[in-house]
Formats: structure tokens, C-alpha cells, sequence
């Protein structure tokens, strides 16, 4: 097994990583008691925010208890097919459609509750839109449920089942532990949680016997009436009503209290004060010294291997392999040069960066492209590099990173994807343009 690292110039840095929601709503009711509850609260304004489209929507249902890790696998491999990238028939059908500008937070299958929510959100919809988002989630849920998904987004998200499997990071094991912890508090057996190839040979089973995915639709989502619809819109008067409770509460708190419990308080407050602003004795915190530092490199038995290679227009380019254990993954970071790009184009970079792997490439459309990814990848991802002199603060070098993973056997399939999306890039959809800039 072997990382590859291209690029133009000797210097390595790190690329950056998306990062989905997960943020998490807890309801304590049994899946057994039948609810349909409709909710409005209000919001603060969030500065920078469209005027005409402030209010947020959601529905979320209560499924099914967090005890069976094969059940809890498919409905979070339901969530993806549903919501993630371009192909996904929630994503065209609320946020390529401009009907909301994103997904809201707690979007998704979360399997941390005893009773795991199931959650459709979003963001950016005019307050009158809201009962079309809601036709539009139901509408959704209703054709899958009738038609499914194509086989290749399943095999595609079993791909990338696969690969994170394989692909191991520095907090792997507490990333795991965690994972484990959310079953385990609610009496599942965490073992059964780490058998994943026995899960998913159980899966392709299941799908091949019926339709799987159909029947999870249907079983706990349109035809479970636990749910909530939830409506958030902003009120210019959030904060000053906020602080008039807060100030409510306690003028009746204080008004509750006799002297006895008045001075306690104070004295209380003032212990605290002295406590706060007493000087602290820094001798007991952890520190390190420059004898703690090895002056060896770490990594001084890496083995690099410098080649050449031969690009078009006879142009040669710097390869530097480093062959490590990677679990049958291979990593390729790609560097190109941007220092002799005008000053006056350099602010439009990231835009670029972030247009470039999700516009389409080559034969493919941006919904063809993402399910390249997909089916082949790990993802590519393009990023801004800048590299600082070591030895000269105030210089430094441009370039943009185009980095991605694969399994080794797809090696080839990842290559042919990173030069149609380098050389070949589609930058004519204007809609598209709109759609990712009003995501960010």
C-alpha cells in the first residue's frame, strides 16, 4: 500500500475537511404513544441573513429504538441516499430548486437518543413557502417509497461505507468509542456495533430479497404520525424580550427571599470575587521545555521517493511517494503553482476551489460527477495552499491543492476523474454558480 503526494514543489501542508451537521435533538417519548404536533418559536435575526426568506422549517419523526445496529445502519444509509450531494432526491428537490437556500442544523438520522429522531430541515424559505416545503418533503418521501433509489447511489454510498472503514485518522479509536457509547447507554450490545461487513453482507441480502429502503420510508416515516413539524421566524425583539424575562425572573426570586438567604448570596459572590481575582500558582499546570523536544525530525526512517513525470507539452513534474501502511487506500495531493496568477484575480481563488469539483467535468454533469466520486473516491476535494518561507516571514507561495483518496484498486478510475475535473471543468451553469454561492 502506498501514499502518493504530487505536487511542484517540496513543501506539504494539509488539506481541509467538509464537515456535516450533527447537531442532535432528544425527545423523551415512547415510539409507542401516537403524536402530530405542530410548533412555532421565534429566533433571533442573524446579521448577513436574507430579509425575504428568514424563517426555518423542519419535521422530525421519532423511529424506532436504538437497540438493532443492522436497523440502525440502514436508516442512517437511508439518510444519506436521501440527502447527501447533488443526487440526492431531497437536495434537488429543496435546495437545487432554490426552494431553501440550505439543510437546517439537526438535519438527518441520528442514532444517539434511546428512540432515534429522523429530521428533514431548512433554512432560507419565505415565511408563505412553508406548507410547500412541507408538500415537498412528504411528496419526496412518498416517491421513493414507491420508485427507490438507483443502484448505483447504493452502491455508491456502500463504497464509501467501505472506505471509511479503511480510512484511519488520529482519533479513530475515540471516534469509535464514542459511536459505541450511544447504544451501549441503552442496552445494546456494543460488539455487534463493530461487525460492519457482517452488517452490510446482511444489507446487499436485504436488498436483494425486497425493497428495503422502500419499507423503512414507509415504516417510519409516512406512516408514523409521531412526528413534529417545528417553524422558526426571526423576531426583532428577541434579545430585548429575552432580557426583560431574564430580568423578571429575578426581581421574583429576590422578591422570594428573606435577608438571611439575601446575605448568604453576597457573601457567596464575594468568596467567588476573591477566588477570581486571586494570583494563580502556574507551577502546577503542565509544561514542556525545549530539552523535552527530540532534535531528530520525527519520521527520520520515512522512506521518500523522488521521481519525475512526464506530463503533455513535454512539461516534467516533481513526484514524491511515500509508501506506508494505509490500509489499502492510496492518498494523492496535487499541487499547481499559482504565483504567477495576477494579484487582481487571486481573491477569486477560493471561489474557484470551491466551484471546481462541484460544476461537473469532462462528459459528466455535476450530478454525473458526484456519483464518480461517489462510486470511486473517497472524494477529491481543491483547497488554496499558501506556504510561508521558513526562513522569510514576509514571503510566501501560492498554489491550489487538489487532493483525494481511493482504494487501490480504483487508483486509475480516481487519476482519469482529477484530470477531467483539472483540464476539462464546466463553469457554464449559472444556476449552479447561484446555488453553491447562496449554500456558503
Amino acid at each position: 500500500n502506498t501514499q502518493h503526494t504530487t505536487h511542484n514543489t517540496q513543501h506539504t501542508t494539509h488539506n481541509t475537511q467538509h464537515t456535516t451537521h450533527n447537531t442532535q435533538h432528544t425527545t423523551h417519548n415512547t415510539q409507542h404513544t401516537t403524536h402530530n404536533t405542530q410548533h412555532t418559536t421565534h429566533i433571533a435575526i442573524i446579521v448577513g441573513s436574507d430579509p425575504s426568506r428568514p424563517t426555518k422549517f423542519a419535521i422530525s419523526w421519532l423511529t424506532h429504538r436504538n437497540s438493532d445496529p443492522f436497523e440502525s445502519m440502514a436508516m442512517s444509509l437511508l439518510s444519506k441516499l436521501l440527502l447527501d450531494g447533488p443526487n440526492a432526491p431531497m437536495y434537488a428537490a429543496l435546495i437545487d430548486s432554490n426552494m431553501a437556500l440550505d439543510f437546517a442544523p439537526a438535519t438527518g438520522y441520528h442514532h444517539g437518543a434511546r428512540e432515534a429522531p429522523f429530521t428533514f430541515g431548512v433554512s432560507g424559505i419565505a415565511p408563505e413557502n412553508v406548507k410547500k416545503v412541507e408538500d415537498t418533503i412528504m411528496q419526496v418521501l412518498t416517491k421513493v417509497s414507491e420508485e427507490g433509489f438507483p443502484e448505483e447511489r447504493i452502491n455508491g454510498i456502500l463504497h464509501q461505507t467501505e472506505l471509511s472503514l479503511k480510512h484511519r485518522t488520529t482519533n479513530f479509536g475515540m471516534a469509535v468509542s464514542s459511536g459505541l457509547n450511544y447504544a451501549w447507554i441503552h442496552g445494546a450490545v456494543p460488539v455487534e456495533r463493530l461487525k460492519i461487513d457482517k452488517l452490510i453482507k446482511r444489507l446487499r441480502e436485504e436488498l436483494k430479497n425486497g425493497p428495503l429502503f422502500q419499507n423503512l420510508i414507509k415504516k417510519y416515516l409516512l406512516n408514523n404520525q409521531h412526528r413534529v413539524y417545528i417553524t422558526m421566524n426571526p423576531d426583532e425583539q428577541y434579545v430585548q424580550k429575552l432580557d426583560e424575562a431574564e430580568t423578571s425572573k429575578l426581581q421574583q426570586i429576590q422578591s422570594s427571599l428573606g435577608q438571611d438567604e439575601i446575605g448568604k448570596i453576597i457573601d457567596q459572590a464575594q468568596v467567588l470575587k476573591q477566588r477570581q481575582e486571586s494570583v494563580q500558582d502556574v507551577s502546577v499546570l503542565p509544561t514542556i521545555a525545549i530539552d523535552d523536544i527530540s532534535p531528530e525530525a520525527p519520521g527520520k526512517d520515512t522512506v521518500l521517493e523522488e521521481r519525475t513525470v512526464s506530463g503533455s507539452g513535454n512539461i516534467s513534474v516533481p513526484l514524491l511517494a511515500v509508501p506506508q501502511p494505509t490500509n489499502g487506500l492510496t492518498y494523492v495531493k496535487t499541487l499547481f503553482n499559482l504565483n504567477s496568477l495576477p494579484e487582481h484575480l487571486q481573491s477569486y481563488v477560493p471561489l474557484f476551489a470551491m466551484f471546481l469539483t462541484n460544476m461537473g467535468a469532462g462528459k459528466w454533469d455535476f450530478r454525473q460527477l458526484a456519483q464518480e466520486l461517489e462510486s470511486n473516491t473517497g472524494g477529491i476535494d481543491a483547497s488554496v495552499f499558501i506556504n510561508w518561507d521558513p526562513q522569510d516571514a514576509g514571503q510566501h507561495s501560492v498554489g491550489l491543492l487538489l487532493s483525494g483518496s481511493c482504494l487501490d484498486a480504483k487508483l486509475e478510475q480516481m487519476f482519469d476523474i482529477m484530470e477531467k475535473i483539472a483540464t476539462e471543468p464546466h463553469f457554464e451553469d449559472a444556476e449552479r454558480i447561484k446555488s453553491l454561492i447562496s449554500q456558503k
